[in-house]
């Protein structure tokens, strides 16, 4: 039994015509040189086995990543709900219903010799992406020759290497018409690609297009990139009147989110990625009062868990230079997000804020000067919080 998504809008173009064809193939399993699949951090939004579309959509090869003869049709960008799954049997049709979230997104495009490529990725959990890879290698036994509906299919073994957790692939032909189809498991979702009236001659061709998807699927674990971590970053209209951009830039994160421990030594709680900054001066000063800083890490409640030791446990450190160091606490918003507040009462006086929400930390420093008051300092904080949720949403 293989099951196939049903949509309340469109059926994607591979598991429909999975459902006609009653697909099947023979399957690979191994060759996962990454390792375990990257979980993602938080709730996007359905459980920590689910991605959300807009990260789903950099997992799809772009143009550029496909085998010449290839033109771009268009992209279907789905989105997370909770969708009627089927259970199908490929040999003879559809069978019960269940009710489970899914996140589906596609990409399609034309060969200049008449085919018509589709590639998908669907999440909807391990047990499910690897259930998909089996019960289509199981069918190519049960039923290599499909009667569905009046027609009939004639399957025979697409050759795949060792990709994913496991793959599965097939040449299906049925009258003068030849379909390619292949899925590939990664984690908690699959990758379908398809290509319908292929040519004949076309195979190899087909199967460099399945590796391809392969490793670039990959990306959907990897967080945001520079230009959407910016989104997140404190603005001006964020903060009080007198405020100028002073700079900004991208760094590797290590260099940000550190915290002394209780013996006075400095802890980083970057992970290798990318992060971005930006600092504000007031007036003509030539030094940051307000520093925003955004990166991916895997390491964000670390940072949080050494922020309440501070606080709770030695809120009075001698750090490395001999300076002493009283810290407190910082009133923060009350959100369904990660947020700690910090309060360290140096000369001058500092306030930091730390949000932690799926795969990335946001932290915001504002040095006390005179004329900002701890009021605006707590809004500059509350302000700076919302711009984290536009990472993924803005």
């Amino acid at each position: 039994m293989r099951r196939i998504i049903v949509l309340t809008c469109a059926v994607p173009v591979l598991l429909a015509a999975a459902a006609i064809a009653g697909t099947a193939a023979a399957t690979t399993v191994g060759g996962n040189p990454g390792g375990e699949v990257p979980v993602p951090a938080a709730s996007p939004p359905l459980g920590d086995e689910y991605y959300m579309a807009s990260d789903m959509m950099k997992g799809l090869p772009k143009i550029t990543e496909l085998p010449a003869g290839y033109t771009f049709v268009s992209d279907d960008g789905g989105s997370t709900m909770q969708l009627p799954q089927f259970n199908s049997d490929l040999c003879s049709g559809m069978a019960g219903e269940i009710w489970g979230p899914v996140t589906s997104v596609s990409r399609h495009f034309e060969h200049r010799a008449g085919g018509r490529l589709s590639i998908e990725i669907t999440a909807n959990g391990r047990d499910f992406a690897a259930g998909v890879v089996k019960d289509t290698a199981d069918a190519l036994t049960e039923c290599p020759v499909a009667e569905y509906e009046g027609a009939t299919t004639r399957h025979s073994k697409l050759p795949l290497p060792a990709l994913g957790d496991s793959s599965a692939g097939l040449n299906s032909v049925s009258g003068t018409r030849l379909t390619r189809s292949a899925v590939v498991a990664w984690g908690p979702v699959y990758v379908g690609v398809e290509e319908t009236d292929a040519d004949a001659g076309g195979e190899a061709r087909f199967v460099e297009i399945v590796k391809a998807a392969a490793k670039t699927v990959v990306r959907i674990a990897e967080g945001p990139a520079a230009d959407e971590l910016r989104r997140g970053l404190v603005e001006l209209p964020d903060l009080p009147a007198g405020f100028r951009l002073l700079a900004e830039r991208t760094a590797e994160n290590k260099d940000f989110f550190k915290e002394y421990d209780c013996d006075g030594k400095l802890v980083g709680y970057g992970t290798p990625g990318v992060a971005v900054q930006r600092t504000f001066a007031m007036g003509d000063a030539g030094t940051p009062v307000v520093e925003s800083v955004v990166g991916t890490t895997s390491d964000g409640w670390s940072l949080i868990g050494a922020l309440n030791q501070r606080m709770s446990t030695c809120p009075t450190i001698t750090d490395e230079s001999g300076r002493k160091q009283i810290a407190t606490s910082l009133q923060v918003p009350a959100t369904d997000i990660t947020i700690e507040g910090i309060l360290y009462r140096d000369d001058p006086v500092r306030a930091r804020g730390v949000f932690v929400y799926r795969d990335i930390c946001a932290e915001v420093w504002i040095t006390k000067v005179p004329g900002l008051t701890m009021e605006q300092i707590e809004k500059i904080v509350g302000n700076a919080l919302g711009g984290v949720f536009d990472v993924y949403h803005g």
